[in-house]
């Protein structure tokens, strides 16, 4: 091809056009006030891959909607909040997160 590198789920690294995370009920309103997505820490190896401006949505398990187009502003990290969306002081079950803004 290019010459570019396959990324983890069979994409060139220039067909990475964005990412999808996920949210319940329960999870949403922290997700959207701390402007922050998370993936369990079995998807780090594409996260891992977001750099800022990487369009980057949520999709609400609950009531099966997808909301954004949100835009990354911080590269894919492991644990920016390392409590987030637990009780205080446990560990996050969402490990593989980045920060977003809505795009626009």
């Amino acid at each position: 091809m290019n010459g570019s590198s396959r990324t983890t789920r069979g994409l060139w690294k220039d067909q990475f056009g964005g990412v999808i995370f996920g949210c319940k009920k329960t999870t949403i309103n922290e997700c959207l006030y701390k402007n922050l997505f998370g993936l369990p820490s079995s998807h780090f190896a594409y996260v891992k891959k977001i750099k800022p401006g990487l369009p980057v949505f949520l999709f609400n398990y609950t009531d099966r909607t997808l909301l954004g187009i949100f835009e990354a502003v911080s590269s894919g990290q492991m644990n920016i909040d390392p409590c987030a969306w637990t009780s205080e002081g446990y560990k996050t079950p969402f490990p593989a997160q980045v920060h977003h803004k809505p795009l626009g």
